[in-house]
């Protein structure tokens, strides 16, 4: 049997990856819409009749009623997950009844695993535009969220910077 590991950078990542598979928050990509692997990213199909040629047409749709957890930038140069940690933590709390520690506790924790991909002077976590006014944000690896089972998940193969934080 599996032990529950207690570290909080790893319980903020095993509950952010269920509530993204039970559709209770998404990740937008860097530009505010589809990320790449939209599934991936809490995003569900919507299928939808086409009455021209009488075939189903999907498209892929936020899921109704789940919170957006922040964006995600795929793109090679950043691979950075940008969480907002207030609104993650009140979605974990509410949805799975699972207590975090603060942003701040978090965000030491992502750090001495190796997971806090950027940072302020003297803080954990970083100032973001999130289409919208600068919000605070935790700015975690993306491959902090990558199955390692999975050889096929391009995320897997992403080049994670090396520069000190």
């Amino acid at each position: 049997m599996r032990e529950r590991d207690e570290r909080p950078a790893n319980r903020l990542i095993e509950a952010v990856k269920t509530l993204l598979s039970e559709k209770l928050g998404y990740f937008e990509s860097d530009r505010g819409s589809e990320p790449q692997h939209p599934e991936r990213w809490g995003w569900t199909e919507k299928f939808e009749m086409n009455e021209e040629t009488q075939k189903f047409d999907s498209q892929m749709i936020r899921p109704p009623g789940a919170s957006r957890l922040g964006r995600v930038d795929q793109r090679a140069s950043a691979q950075v997950v940008y969480l907002v940690p207030d609104v993650t933590r009140r979605v974990i709390s509410d949805k799975l009844r699972m207590d975090l520690p603060g942003a701040d506790e978090l965000g030491a924790s992502l750090l001495s695993e190796g997971l806090l991909a950027a940072r302020e002077k003297d803080r954990y976590q970083k100032s973001v535009r999130l289409g919208g006014p600068p919000q605070r944000v935790l700015a975690i690896h993306l491959r902090a969220f990558a199955d390692p089972d999975d050889p096929n998940n391009p995320e897997n193969t992403g080049v994670v910077s090396e520069e000190p934080i």
